[in-house]
């Protein structure tokens, strides 16, 4: 199956493809997954990938691995952080006998993103420089490799080759015209964190503009969660709570403010309500309570919201005023 790299040109060739259970090729279902992820349909692309996982053989490894490839791309890009890690653990425990090397290519990119937004600065090492074995298209080499490569080097706090790295990727996606594109929203993004760490509060806004607006047209919660994170500490920087604020304060609980805090972290919900010492389901009733209050629908909305209003400054506060109490007795 031959992929238009233009998203906008292949979206309307979507309804010439089946429906799952359509085809009896575990193979054929997972490119058709893989056409959904393209697109950024992740529940089609959901869907065909448990059809091919039904289909293949338990004893195929390579099959096996690409379902877990699959998997966690469309986790990935879903936001659920934790759920990628362990399809990418469940990976690499397999890929141990050196089997599915086929599969391993474009995943890089995928593990590389996921150890990087976990903090597993060697493991994503690991994966950065099997991404740069990739060879494919150019907006995946030229852009989507460099940008990880910059995130790695920008967490280890190599700032002047993650800056050089950053906005080279970014320029290379202009002159490719392969805006919006997971690569280059991901550099757009490496080039507002680095901006950040420079001072540069006006660069780095014009950069997280600019990751917002593709993020939209990408269409995923993974490029809006990113985007929302460095839009959320510009704002923090740039900005101190203000009447907008207080209005919110008044209408939120100390829990509200609390989970307010971690929102734009990859935490799950779980892993939210181990560190408040409270339950999933009080979690999740909890924020959909913050959510109507905010008017939003998602997480990424609920940061962005936040972000706009000077909550996320004042959930910090919060928290640390909270902890600052806890030590004190």
């Amino acid at each position: 199956m031959r992929l238009n790299r233009d998203r906008r040109a292949l979206a309307p060739l979507t309804r010439l493809l089946p429906e799952a259970g359509a085809h009896d090729e575990a193979p054929f279902a997972f490119d058709v997954a893989v056409a959904w992820l393209f697109v950024g349909n992740l529940a089609e692309a959901s869907r065909w990938c448990s059809w091919g996982h039904e289909l293949m053989a338990t004893f195929d490894l390579e099959l096996r691995q690409r379902h877990r490839a699959i998997r966690a791309m469309i986790a990935l890009l879903g936001g659920e952080v934790a759920t990628a890690l362990a399809q990418v653990e469940e990976f690499e425990h397999a890929d141990c006998s050196g089997a599915a090397t086929g599969v391993e290519g474009r995943f890089a990119t995928t593990a590389a993103r996921v150890m990087l937004a976990t903090g597993r600065l060697d493991d994503a090492a690991v994966w950065v420089d099997r991404a740069m074995e990739i060879t494919g298209p150019a907006v995946v080499t030229e852009v989507t490799v460099p940008a990880l490569d910059a995130w790695l080097a920008l967490d280890r706090g190599q700032l002047r080759r993650a800056t050089d790295l950053a906005m080279a990727a970014c320029a290379r996606a202009e002159e490719l015209g392969m805006r919006p594109h997971h690569g280059s929203s991901e550099a757009l993004v490496v080039a507002g964190w680095c901006h950040v760490a420079l001072g540069d509060l006006a660069a780095a806004n014009s950069k997280c503009e600019a990751a917002r607006g593709d993020a939209e047209l990408l269409g995923v919660p993974w490029n809006r969660i990113r985007s929302a994170m460095l839009a959320a500490e510009i704002q923090r920087l740039g900005t101190s709570p203000d009447a907008v604020a207080d209005q919110y304060l008044d209408r939120l609980t100390p829990r509200e403010l609390r989970l307010l805090h971690f929102l734009p972290s990859h935490l799950s919900y779980a892993e939210i309500g181990e560190r408040l010492f409270i339950s999933v389901n009080t979690v999740k009733t909890n924020l959909k309570a913050l959510y109507r209050k905010l008017g939003a629908n998602t997480r990424a909305g609920a940061v962005e919201a936040a972000g706009r209003a000077g909550l996320l400054l004042s959930a910090t506060a919060s928290d640390d005023a909270t902890a600052a109490t806890s030590s004190a007795h």
